[in-house]
């Protein structure tokens, strides 16, 4: 398993993750490193993650759960050459905690349950998801209190791409000149 990950919402620029088996290098293009190491690495498993917000769309379970509060479906837009049917409907964190339950931990069970996501998903002919969309709060927690003045949460809306279903491809890690053990990094 390897995946060549840019999270543009972490750190100032954004992190690169490359992952390959139980190796994991992060490229932070604003940290400070020792000269000429611009990656750190770490022991981590890769796991392939196919999620927008809290909806993974890799776990069939939870596709199932988020495709069940479908409330609207159309013809729609052509992505990555397929022609795609939109999908869009919410779906409420007590509904999405019975098929992730390791979400409960997350948030206070009983003041957030009725909390929504609202979701989109862009389906091509073939079942692949092409787009997939999705917009939520989370309470700001002890934490953060204090820093949402007084609104009590944060807000996201994730919007993500999936292409090249299929495609090979090889993903190399770092030179290790470049690279530099997170244990060894001056904390």
């Amino acid at each position: 398993m390897a995946t060549d990950l840019w999270h543009h919402q972490l750190g100032e620029a954004g992190v690169r993750d490359i992952c390959i088996g139980n190796r994991l290098w992060e490229y932070d293009p604003k940290a400070k490193r020792p000269k000429g190491r611009k990656w750190v690495t770490f022991k981590h498993p890769c796991l392939l993650r196919l999620d927008v917000g809290h909806l993974r769309l890799d776990e069939p379970a939870v596709l199932a759960a988020v495709l069940a509060t479908t409330t609207t479906t159309k013809a729609s837009d052509t992505y990555d050459g397929s022609p795609t049917t939109l999908h869009q409907g919410s779906i409420s964190f007590r509904q999405l905690w019975n098929v992730r339950p390791e979400l409960r931990d997350s948030f206070v069970k009983d003041e957030h349950a009725d909390w929504e996501i609202d979701w989109r998903l862009w389906i091509g002919k073939d079942g692949l998801v092409r787009r997939a969309w999705s917009r939520w709060r989370e309470p700001e927690g002890d934490k953060w209190e204090g820093v949402t003045e007084g609104q009590g949460w944060f807000g996201f809306v994730e919007d993500v791409r999936y292409s090249d279903w299929g495609m090979k491809l090889t993903i190399k890690p770092p030179p290790a000149a470049q690279t530099i053990d997170f244990d060894k990094l001056k904390h």
